[in-house]
């Protein structure tokens, strides 16, 4: 993750495990640099190695007359997911009616973002999942992943979705540009931008070809950079070296 962990208690140990590790391994830079700046390890100690995901071969394609958008995460306040809704809520009417919004997770800001839901959009709109562990149920349920997130690292609900071939709209924080590369396998914007979210999810809605060509393009982008293969290789260096 990328919290600093710098109290009293963190510091201590880190100071002592200084003494004794070789490597400390981060998944996103973004990690690295907060680990950095808080206890201050030599750089040549740190190295980041991106986690590899699981691409299947073979992903259903369900046909649905509506455009789905999911979100999956925390519900919690840093994950922007209320900026989701106010985007959907701006579209004219007619495209409205072709929006669907699946939430997967749970947290603190659940009864929040379910009563905004009621208020914004019409009802049925938003389908909050709660909790689901199956994988295919959660990833089969909409053809655009959105992540409104204020922070992020290397996002793993980003990678599974591009590796089945579902484009990704999210903020331009992180590590996700490393995933999301702009007009190429989604699109990026920045946080708390509903007027720009609102633009991309249009364009989305109203072209069918383009959402499958940024699909393709981000599975091809982790099958050649994210595979786990090359997640193994990069921990086998830092064991043999």
């Amino acid at each position: 993750g990328i919290a600093p962990l710098a109290s009293k208690k963190w510091r201590l140990i880190h100071r002592f495990a200084n003494l004794f590790v070789s490597w400390v391994t981060f998944v996103s830079d973004a990690g690295k640099k907060a680990f950095y700046n808080t206890h201050g390890w030599k750089e040549s100690k740190l190295v980041t190695i991106s986690n590899g995901v699981f691409v299947p071969l073979q992903v259903a394609n369900i046909e649905s007359t509506k455009l789905r958008i999911g979100s999956v995460g925390r519900m919690v306040a840093l994950k922007g997911q209320k900026g989701l809704i106010n985007a959907v809520s701006r579209l004219d009417a007619t495209l409205r009616e072709k929006i669907e919004i699946h939430f997967f997770g749970d947290g603190p800001e659940r009864s929040k973002l379910e009563a905004l839901a009621l208020e914004a959009l019409n009802d049925g709109q938003c389908i909050f999942h709660g909790m689901e562990l199956d994988r295919d149920k959660v990833y089969g349920s909409f053809d655009v992943l959105a992540v409104c997130s204020e922070q992020e690292g290397l996002s793993l609900a980003i990678m599974e979705a591009m590796a089945r071939r579902i484009p990704v709209i999210a903020t331009n924080v992180g590590d996700s540009p490393k995933l999301v590369l702009d007009d190429q396998t989604g699109f990026l914007y920045e946080y708390a931008d509903v007027e720009n979210l609102t633009k991309l999810i249009t364009q989305l809605c109203e072209d069918d070809e383009l959402r499958r060509s940024l699909g393709e393009k981000a599975r091809e982008h982790m099958i050649e950079n994210f595979s786990l293969e090359s997640a193994n290789e990069e921990y086998q260096k830092c064991y043999q070296g």
